[in-house]
């Protein structure tokens, strides 16, 4: 996804390639996202846990 946080974050999706998460142009933001605007001391990477699915044994 790109995003383009100004002039709003509450409309900033601006394309999407390969859409895993359902979420369209026009949409907003994550919660994660707008954390890391309002923080700039926000981690700039965060891990994921280990997937547990059975897929990938």
């Amino acid at each position: 996804m790109i995003y383009n946080i100004s002039p709003t974050p509450e409309h900033a999706i601006r394309t999407i390639a390969n859409n895993l998460s359902g979420r369209k142009v026009g949409d907003s933001v994550t919660e994660l996202g707008l954390r890391r605007i309002a923080d700039p001391d926000y981690p700039t990477v965060i891990h994921a846990r280990a997937s547990t699915s059975a897929h990938c044994a």
